[in-house]
């Protein structure tokens, strides 16, 4: 059963493969800006919305179906080219994506997690 894509990844969990995230947060800010009028309390004026930044983590591992090193390898390819990718969870289209930081989480060379921070890519 596929839960959702960031591009090239799909995330997916079946008898025989997991390919899944975890932790999933989603951060969204609006954009102020503050006056200081003299004498008088701060004003605040909105601006605008502010992008939003998508949090997860990927487990991966060898015994799961998983071919860690190409998973990784695709992943850092992702953040090194810096492409902006649409991101599907749910069956809910959040826009596009580029990958603002991964951090590899080594447990043992059959398994092993990623934490990917998602930052909005507006076209």
């Amino acid at each position: 059963m596929v839960v959702g894509t960031f591009g090239p990844l799909t995330f997916e969990t079946s008898r025989d493969y997991v390919f899944s995230l975890s932790n999933v947060k989603r951060e969204y800010q609006p954009r102020y800006d503050e006056h200081l009028p003299l004498g008088a309390k701060p004003q605040l004026e909105f601006l605008a919305p502010g992008l939003q930044v998508f949090s997860f983590a990927i487990h991966l591992s060898c015994f799961w179906g998983v071919d860690i090193k190409g998973q990784l390898a695709a992943i850092k390819a992702m953040a090194d080219e810096g492409k902006a990718e649409r991101l599907i969870i749910g069956g809910t289209n959040y826009g596009y994506f580029v990958i603002e930081k991964a951090v590899e989480d080594w447990k043992t060379l059959v398994s092993t997690s990623v934490a990917l921070t998602l930052k909005e890519y507006v076209v």
